[in-house]
């Protein structure tokens, strides 16, 4: 019966965290230190996160009842600005995420260079799990396995991977390994053809990758296993333990000496 109800309780669990993702995220900024005192630069500031915040679809500004708040500080960075943004979860003061991101301009206006880093910024602190870029990895070779950090990845279509850095991998048994560090940034396509025809293995080197692959792997004697050599250490050090206590040489008895006390003349 338990299982039943667990087969049934899966599609809703899955069906619950579709509709959660699916959801916009409610967020309301909080004002900036200089904002109280009207300065132009932080409400420029404000206005451009604002605007920000509204183009993209999984983000909802509100002023109540938000779910998450932005907030922000700024400073002055030669003829610049740098803003410091951290991301928290209203009600527990938890922090979802931080990080900084510069202005061109110093009037807290943003620039449309700095458009991509600031909307990046946003999602990287207020939707992480958001935080992606796509990888296509073309080989130009048939038969071959991508993988990506250890797991395997279908190679020629988009994946969607975290921003970062990540290790790539391309074998084909015919040739030699392609291994490279692809750097992956937020809303970006990576598209990386890899040319593996250009490595083919020798006869000889085929041959012996084949023979290892197809080599059965070979069970250990059980003299071989950890806990029969764990065992074989343990009586080992037992039986020397031993023969050092009886080489020991033995602690002689002491003497006994009577004494009688004469009488006087």
């Amino acid at each position: 019966m338990k299982w039943v109800l667990a087969l049934l309780l899966v599609p809703l669990i899955a069906m619950a965290a579709t509709a959660a993702m699916a959801a916009p995220i409610r967020v309301a900024i909080e004002p900036l230190r200089d904002a109280a005192h009207g300065s132009p630069e932080a409400a420029e500031v404000t206005r451009a996160l604002a605007g920000e915040i509204r183009a993209l679809p999984f983000l909802e500004l509100v002023k109540t009842g938000a779910s998450r708040l932005l907030a922000v500080d700024d400073a002055r960075l030669g003829d610049g600005r740098v803003l410091y943004l951290q991301g928290v979860e209203a009600g527990s003061n938890k922090v979802v995420g931080s990080t900084t991101v510069a202005l061109s301009g110093g009037s807290g206006k943003v620039a449309p260079g700095d458009l991509p880093g600031v909307r990046a910024a946003l999602v990287r602190v207020l939707a992480p799990e958001r935080y992606l870029g796509k990888l296509v990895v073309k080989v130009d070779v048939p038969g071959a396995e991508a993988q990506l950090d250890g797991k395997k990845i279908a190679a020629g279509a988009p994946v969607e991977v975290p921003v970062g850095t990540h290790a790539l991998r391309v074998t084909q048994p015919a040739y030699r390994d392609f291994l490279r560090f692809v750097d992956v940034g937020y809303d970006q396509t990576v598209a990386l053809d890899v040319a593996l025809s250009a490595y083919p293995l020798a006869e000889g080197e085929m041959t012996e990758k084949l023979r290892r692959q197809a080599a059965p792997k070979r069970k250990l004697p059980w003299y071989r296993t950890w806990w029969a050599l764990t065992l074989s250490g343990m009586v080992l050090t037992g039986v020397t333990a031993g023969v050092v206590l009886l080489a020991l040489p033995g602690i002689a008895s002491d003497r006994t000496v009577q004494y009688r006390v004469m009488p006087s003349p």
